[in-house]
């Protein structure tokens, strides 16, 4: 049996999601695709306990309201600007904080215009 064979035993639907899938693909920069290869590379690697806690993870954000999903990929975009030995820096002191120091630090940050937001992370990162 050959791809052509399989492909039209594929009802409709799911002929229309794989086209539009491939069509975003083949949109996709060279360097969109190596990061999606390598993403994908990562996922492949976790353990199945990982992989299940991310699940979980992205279930849970994708039950979030847009607006919520919104402000919580602004704020990775910003978070992936920062140079790797900054990132490294912040998570190391985001981890030593207690559950109760986080949310209290979250509640902060969102409360925050841009410039105390800006304030807040610089006195967070001179800790």
């Amino acid at each position: 049996m050959n791809l052509k064979d399989n492909w039209d035993k594929l009802p409709a639907d799911k002929q229309s999601a794989i086209a539009k899938r491939i069509d975003h693909w083949q949109s996709l920069s060279d360097e969109d695709k190596n990061e999606a290869k390598q993403r994908f590379e990562r996922w492949q690697q976790l353990s199945p306990e990982k992989r299940q806690k991310l699940l979980a993870k992205y279930q849970e954000f994708a039950q979030l309201p847009l607006d919520e999903q919104e402000e919580i990929k602004r704020k990775w975009r910003w978070f992936k600007k920062l140079p790797p030995e900054q990132r490294e820096i912040m998570r190391e002191k985001w981890q030593s904080l207690s559950i109760e120091e986080r949310r209290a630090l979250r509640e902060r940050l969102r409360q925050a215009n841009p410039e105390q937001r800006r304030e807040l992370r610089r006195d967070f990162l001179r800790r």
